[in-house]
């Protein structure tokens, strides 16, 4: 299991896919419909070769824990799920719930530095950083993100499990500071 905050590293908090073996086909059409390019039945999600730059996390930095692209979609959604103290069947309602939630919890036990940075990133202003309004900030800023207008709460933590998993085949993942 992964420390909290170790992948973290994604523009917003995150994830879910019920992707079950074998041959993880299931993770795979979810991929495909939420961030990719066709796959046909026989193509593999390839990680990058090489290292990506200074600042940046690639799959390849991960494998030893996921194994292969199709395993992060499997576990990632139950790490994070970990991370929020959820159980692992948690929904996708239970789990943005508990991103606002404890964003909201950041906010009131942050400095001023913590609270400006909070106001801008989120449109909030001080009073309306309770659990609930966070949790909807959350979901309207990904849907916006993702363009997903109409997601489903766990439509849109498909989309964004996906999208980190690009983002790591890419070497476009930030590495996490916090």
């Amino acid at each position: 299991m992964l420390d909290k905050g170790k992948h973290d590293n994604f523009d917003a908090p995150n994830q879910l896919t019920h992707a079950k073996a074998p041959e993880d086909q299931g993770a795979l059409a979810k991929m495909q419909l939420a961030a990719g390019p066709e796959l046909s039945k026989g193509d593999k999600l390839q990680a990058p070769t090489g290292k990506c730059p200074e600042g940046f996390v690639s799959f390849n930095d991960l494998k030893a824990h996921y194994k292969t692209p199709e395993g992060f979609l499997r576990k990632s959604p139950i790490e994070m799920r970990a991370n929020y103290g959820l159980a692992s069947g948690a929904t996708s309602d239970e789990l943005f719930a508990a991103m606002g939630k404890e964003a909201a919890q950041v906010f009131k036990d942050g400095n001023a530095e913590v609270k400006a940075l909070m106001r801008t990133n989120y449109g909030l202003k001080d009073k309306e950083f309770t659990p609930s309004k966070v949790t909807e900030t959350i979901i309207a800023n990904e849907r916006k993100r993702l363009n997903l207008p109409n997601a489903t709460l766990s439509q849109l933590e498909d989309a964004i499990t996906n999208d980190s998993l690009n983002k790591l085949l890419q070497c476009k993942m930030p590495i996490d500071t916090n």
